[in-house]
């Protein structure tokens, strides 16, 4: 075996050792929470399904725009609420257009349904994404709660004085903009971007180790 040789099978199995196997961190296509998840818990959007008892039933959205392109993973948004149940349910839509109304929401892209709630503000629901829709970076969407039945919930504000547009429907009617406005508490977080396995590094490098050495002997014959 000559120099070149001893100095090829000595690179490649250095960069074997050198390549870096790290788990890629989640990431985030939009936020408005604060340090730790923080959030305004005194005040919020209200929520209010067709049977609740107040005089004016709101259904609400926020419009934001995602900052990065990948598969969604999860939502965390912060509601607290009276009355929710499995007969009196949330349902929350990940929407790629401006929803008509609260009984005809278009451009789907996933939706959830929350049947409790915790009665302080002091805690986010988690929603598991099992659709992982892909969201594209500077792309608008929209993310809309609908009460139903008597349920009655808060979405509370963010604590960052971030506002934008929040849609409203009143008492059943079609959405419109509000304008810009304090926005709702959530968090739109995507799955990982895909990693090269380590076998596949590790078979390219020794292709190029067992090309070399057929070389080397093909030059001795």
């Amino acid at each position: 075996m000559g120099p070149i040789t001893r100095s090829i099978i000595f690179a490649s199995i250095t960069m074997l050792v050198l390549i870096p196997f790290t788990a890629s961190a989640q990431q985030v296509a939009y936020t408005d929470l604060g340090s730790g998840n923080s959030f305004d818990q005194g005040i919020g959007w209200a929520e209010d399904g067709p049977l609740d008892g107040s005089t004016f039933k709101y259904s609400q959205g926020m419009e934001f725009i995602s900052h990065a392109t990948g598969k969604l993973s999860s939502i965390d948004i912060a509601l607290n609420g009276l009355n929710v149940s499995t007969s009196n349910p949330l349902d929350i839509y990940l929407t790629s257009s401006m929803p008509t109304s609260p009984s005809d929401i278009t451009g789907v892209l996933e939706s959830y349904t929350l049947t409790s709630l915790p009665l302080s503000a002091s805690n986010l629901s988690t929603l598991t994404s099992l659709m992982n829709p892909t969201l594209a970076q500077g792309n608008t969407y929209y993310l809309t709660v609908v009460a139903v039945g008597k349920a009655s919930a808060s979405w509370q504000w963010n604590s960052q004085g971030i506002a934008g547009n929040l849609i409203r429907s009143l008492n059943g009617g079609n959405y419109a903009v509000v304008g810009e406005t304090t926005l709702g508490a959530f968090s739109v977080n995507l799955l990982p971007p895909a990693v090269p396995e380590a076998s596949s590094f590790a078979g390219v490098a020794l292709m190029g180790l067992g090309s070399t050495l057929v070389l080397r002997r093909k030059r001795r014959v």
